[in-house]
């Protein structure tokens, strides 16, 4: 039976905004996130903790001049399936555009200039 936790977890609306925030603003701590949010840092805590469950986060400790260490959370790579990679789609796109820009030669001889490049 397959595991839908993980798919469950971007259910909720603060849950993805959470993903979305440690992705395009990298690894953050929770009072951080919870002024962002408008929300109380402790709700922001219970939903990291469940996504943590679900492997989606992890901390780093950072200590500070006084008290206890702060908690940086950030994506781990299973958090990676929730953003995806659209590089292949350019890429053949490009290939096409060329195709009809220069010509099946032309876009032999870029691919032939490009092979001896690398």
């Amino acid at each position: 039976m397959p595991d839908n936790r993980a798919s469950k977890a971007t259910e909720q609306p603060t849950r993805r905004a959470l993903l979305d925030m440690l992705k395009h603003g990298g690894a953050r701590n929770a009072a951080d996130l919870s002024r962002d949010l408008g929300v109380s840092a402790m709700a922001v805590r219970q939903h990291l903790y469940a996504m943590q469950e679900e492997r989606l986060v992890g901390f780093t400790e950072q200590a500070r001049p006084r008290g206890r260490p702060i908690k940086l959370w950030h994506l781990t790579e299973a958090a990676d399936r929730y953003f995806p990679d659209a590089h292949a789609e350019l890429t053949v796109g490009l290939l096409q555009s060329m195709r009809q820009a220069f010509g099946e030669a032309g876009l032999n001889r870029l691919l032939s200039v490009r092979g001896r490049e690398q």
